[in-house]
């Protein structure tokens, strides 16, 4: 009878590399026009820093295998962060535009976890599963407090934190050639062997 089988993953370096790219616009009525204020924000980010992990495996027999996976990492990262503020006066007929871009770093922890379900047919398998992933502080925005008015120029912007979370289900189907290199490169020796026996 098949049993668990535990699976730790150990530690090592995780890398990790997000662009997130989020548009606000906001419709404006004022006095008999309309007015539109748009804005961009863009964060970019790249970190590197220790990564561990483990999982469990539960075979059914006969049958597929479930799959039970988590790792946690935490790697040092830097955010490229820019916004473009747009805002276009119908009644005056001008559109005003203002960049702005600044950088900062930080950890971030990130946490993913996966079920996954095997099942194998001679050299065919196919997989089925769920993902589940959460960076805290997985991006950034550059912001005012308060109201966020694009067309103020007075009030200092500040950053704020925003955490990724993305969840979903996968399949993977595949098949495997059946060739076993190591078996070949056996065969190939004895053949050598024997021609030198003869010679």
């Amino acid at each position: 009878m098949p049993g668990r089988e535990w699976r730790a993953g150990g530690g090592g370096l995780r890398v990790a590399n997000t662009q997130l790219d989020r548009d606000v616009s906001n419709q404006i009525l004022f006095g008999g026009s309309t007015d539109w204020a748009d804005i961009a924000f863009r964060s970019d980010k790249w970190g590197v820093g220790p990564t561990i992990g483990g999982g469990l495996s539960t075979p059914f027999a006969p049958g597929p295998k479930l799959t039970i996976s988590a790792s946690a990492s935490a790697p040092i990262s830097r955010f490229d962060l820019s916004r473009t503020n747009t805002y276009t006066d119908q009644c005056a007929d001008q559109t005003e535009r203002r960049a702005v871009t600044l950088d900062t770093s930080g950890v971030v922890p990130m946490f993913d976890a996966s079920v996954e379900l095997k099942a194998e047919q001679g050299r065919y398998f196919a997989n089925l599963g769920y993902t589940a992933s959460a960076w805290l502080g997985g991006a950034r925005s550059i912001i005012t407090p308060g109201w966020d008015d694009t067309t103020d120029e007075t009030t200092p912007y500040t950053i704020r934190n925003e955490d990724l979370i993305t969840r979903g289900v996968f399949v993977r189907a595949a098949s495997s050639s059946g060739l076993r290199g190591d078996g070949v490169g056996a065969q190939g020796s004895q053949r050598l062997r024997r021609k030198d026996n003869k010679l």
